[in-house]
């Protein structure tokens, strides 16, 4: 065990239990309101996806009130997300009676905001506070260990508002084979693998400033992501009026042929077993036709007037769309770039990247770009194709016209992403925080998962392996990781549902809000780190039976960190 393994035990040892309670118990609670505000004010992002975030924060998160004792001076601070009306004051007095004053006779002010603070008098010692509601809020104070100075709790925002997934590697030190544009006979692109890997066709490219459609009513999708561009983002913080810009990547089985994208006028048929287009800022309409009904059911566009009649946004992610719902996706307009990514033998090709995996864009209109990890490709495990009930191989299609496609990929190394810009923040250029300095890092995260296994009540038996696909870490100047949190498929798998038939009234996945308290050691440097994979492979089970891979979609939204000094 290397030296610094014993400091960072006795590091966590040494965080006492108390001051994890306080600091759980007073920045979850001051959290939401800092990231929320702050990130809108950094970001100038005035949508009305915050304006729901901090109305829901408001209703739910009210109070949280901190009494704190300096030299002579007595502050009571608001560490929630609403403003405290005082009443009345319940106090101890020097001689030992209790007494309800109001707010004037002790304090400067009836009122405390969020996030500030009033000065009162250090003749008595305040027990409670009263609101004008009638709610009795009870100080909390803090220990003499953990330091709070108003001027320095502050919120790290990060988020995932890149144009190119190659733009990832500096604010993230990402191994840069890992995010590659996988051109063919390119051997250093690693990650994932399986049967047939996505990777771009022999001989194609992706093509600029273009026109890009498809056929009408629309074509074959087994998953498809919509969201807003985040250089459209950008743009409309500045410039309200500009029209929107839209990032999409669509998924598709094998098909014969028939079913093509059209890119600058020239046809690209979906052959073979399938693969993926990868649209970035795209200006014009795209629509989801429903081939029962034959209607269109959702649409979103740069034009308004194309969705006339179209209740349902396109936005979001889609899945099973051909494969299962009988549903088509149609694409019209003009994108700075298109990329295809077709299936190639791995035998051939070797392991690919993640890049064809990931995506970057506002799937949910909250002008947050999301990062987005997913392996699911055509169609959930149990679809009566080739699988017995539950057991089978999951995006194993078997198409009206064509072969059976084995879709199956999974992660041979976790795609890593260093939160450098909280050590750059706090004044370390290499991204590192100095632990000597700092007790501890409250981290919040907003996370989404969906997976492809079916039926919902049985997704624990569908796969014997235990294995995390996403995880908090810290990582030493060493290279040493520890890990903090990790989230397992078994863990977060029925947070959501795996098939819909209703898209008005129902989701796909749950945004999950996570808080996380990290301690440091006491000397050294160290990086927070987020990591996803897709651990699951096609295997044989106990049983005998193949096991389906579960192919998971992993999306973080953002990332706020709050440092605590020692």
């Amino acid at each position: 065990m290397r030296p610094v393994g014993d400091r960072l035990r006795r590091g966590f040892r040494g965080v006492s239990s108390g001051i994890l309670v306080f600091i759980v118990s007073v920045a979850v609670f001051m959290i939401l309101s800092y990231l929320f505000i702050n990130i809108i004010s950094i970001l100038q992002y005035q949508s009305t996806g915050y304006k729901r975030s901090i109305g829901y924060s408001a209703l739910h998160e009210l109070y949280s009130l901190i009494l704190d004792k300096r030299g002579s001076r007595v502050y009571l601070f608001n560490a929630g997300v609403s403003d405290i009306l005082v009443d009345k004051l319940i106090a101890v007095a020097s001689g030992g009676e209790t007494v309800a004053l109001n707010p004037l006779e002790a304090c400067n002010s009836t009122s405390i905001p969020s996030q500030s603070a009033i000065e009162c008098s250090p003749a008595y010692e305040y027990t409670a506070v009263v609101t004008v509601d009638g709610v009795a809020i009870y100080p909390r104070s803090p220990l003499r260990k953990t330091t709070i100075e108003y001027n320095t709790i502050f919120m790290i925002p990060i988020t995932f508002n890149f144009t190119t997934l190659e733009d990832l590697r500096e604010d993230f030190d990402i191994d840069p084979d890992l995010i590659r544009y996988p051109r063919p006979g390119d051997k250093s692109t690693r990650g994932l693998l399986g049967l047939k890997v996505l990777r771009v066709p022999p001989g194609q490219d992706f093509v600029a400033n273009t026109t890009v459609s498809t056929e009408t009513p629309g074509i074959a999708f087994g998953v498809a992501i919509i969201g807003y561009d985040p250089s459209w983002l950008e743009d409309v913080s500045t410039d309200p009026s500009t029209p929107p810009r839209f990032r999409i990547m669509v998924g598709s089985p094998g098909y014969d042929g028939s079913q093509k994208y059209y890119v600058g006028g020239r046809p690209n048929p979906i052959t073979g077993m399938g693969g993926r287009v990868h649209i970035w800022n795209f200006n014009g309409v795209v629509k989801i036709y429903n081939s029962t009904s034959g209607n269109y059911i959702a649409c979103i566009s740069s034009n308004p007037s194309d969705c006339s009649g179209i209740g349902l946004s396109a936005l979001g992610v889609w899945y099973y769309g051909t494969t299962d719902l009988g549903l088509r996706i149609y694409i019209n307009g003009y994108a700075s770039k298109v990329s295809f990514f077709n299936r190639i033998s791995s035998t051939a090709a070797g392991e690919t990247s993640y890049y064809p995996y990931l995506y970057i864009g506002d799937v949910d209109g909250n002008s947050i770009p999301e990062l987005v990890f997913t392996t699911e490709d055509a169609i959930y495990g149990s679809n009566g194709y080739w699988q017995r009930d539950y057991y089978g191989t999951d995006d194993y299609y078997c198409p009206p016209r064509g072969s059976c496609d084995n879709l199956y990929d999974y992660s041979t190394v976790p795609l890593v992403l260093k939160l450098n810009k909280i050590g750059r923040v706090l004044g370390s250029p290499d991204g590192s925080i100095n632990g000597s300095t700092y007790a501890g890092l409250l981290l919040y995260i907003n996370l989404f998962f969906h997976d492809n296994s079916y039926p919902d009540t049985r997704q624990l038996e569908d796969n014997e392996r235990t294995d995390w696909v996403f995880k908090i870490m810290i990582i030493d100047e060493y290279g040493s990781n520890y890990t903090i949190r990790e989230y397992r498929y078994q863990e977060i798998c029925n947070y959501h549902k795996t098939r819909i038939v209703n898209f008005t009234s129902d989701n796909y996945f749950v945004k999950l809000s996570q808080s996380i308290y990290i301690p440091l050691p006491s000397s050294g440097k160290y990086w927070v780190a987020v990591a996803i994979q897709d651990p699951y492979s096609y295997e044989r089970g106990s049983n005998g039976v193949y096991l389906n891979d579960a192919d998971v979609t992993v999306g973080m939204e953002l990332i706020g960190v709050i440092p605590f000094y020692r």
